[in-house]
């Protein structure tokens, strides 16, 4: 029998990453948990006026736990900037009714 986390948790590696094309350390990992069976999340990146750069999962499906991949490119397809970056991983599971906010920071570099 699968034991659920009793926390939600983020983790991101590598961190800071360089999306340059070298076969480096050329995405990320975001890798979420949750304390309930399944949710819906919905997974953003800002950067750090605010605004909304990528949308990695809007109203996706999701396991307790689970990966996304940043390869470092925003909505349009371009490389983002150089800099810091917001992920925000939003979680809600109506029969439990529970929703969760997971929020870490994100280094975009280039080597």
């Amino acid at each position: 029998m699968e034991v659920l986390p009793t926390e939600a948790s983020l983790d991101v590696s590598p961190n800071p990453f360089s999306p340059d094309a070298d076969g480096f350390e050329d995405f990320t990992v975001i890798q979420y948990k949750f304390p309930v069976e399944t949710a819906t999340i919905r997974a953003r990146l800002f950067d750090t006026r605010g605004r909304i750069i990528r949308t990695l999962a809007d109203s996706m499906p999701a396991a307790n736990e689970g990966r996304l991949i940043w390869d470092g490119k925003d909505n349009d397809g371009r490389i983002a900037r150089i800099g810091p970056y917001i992920c925000l991983i939003e979680a809600y599971n109506a029969a439990k009714n529970m929703s969760e906010q997971l929020k870490t920071t994100i280094i975009l570099v280039k080597q």
